[in-house]
C-alpha cells in the first residue's frame, strides 16, 4: 500500500508542485499524511479479521501452494495478510 501513496505523491509533485507556494505545499504535504495514516488505520481495522481464526483458513485455498504455505505459519508480521492482498 505504501507504494501506491509514494506513486500518486510522485504524480502529485509533478504536477502540482510548481502551482502552489512553499506554504500552500507544506499544508498540502500535512493533509496528504494525515489522510494516509487515516487510510491505512480504516484498512488495517476491516482486513485484520483476516489474522484471526476462522478467516485465516482462508488463505489455506490460495491457488498459489507457497503463499498457502505462508499464509497459514503465525510470525505475527502479517504474513497471511501479505498473502491474501496477492489476489487483488
Amino acid at each position: 500500500m505504501d507504494t501506491a501513496f509514494q506513486e500518486a505523491l510522485g504524480r502529485l509533485t509533478i504536477s502540482w508542485r510548481h502551482r502552489l507556494q512553499t506554504s500552500e505545499w507544506g499544508a498540502f504535504l500535512a493533509e496528504w499524511a494525515k489522510g494516509k495514516s487515516h487510510i491505512v488505520y480504516i484498512v488495517t481495522m476491516k482486513t485484520e479479521n483476516w489474522l484471526k481464526l476462522p478467516w485465516k483458513l482462508c488463505i489455506l485455498g490460495h491457488f498459489t501452494e507457497d503463499e498457502a504455505r505462508d499464509g497459514a505459519k503465525d510470525d505475527g508480521q502479517g504474513a497471511s495478510l501479505r498473502a491474501i492482498f496477492t489476489f487483488f
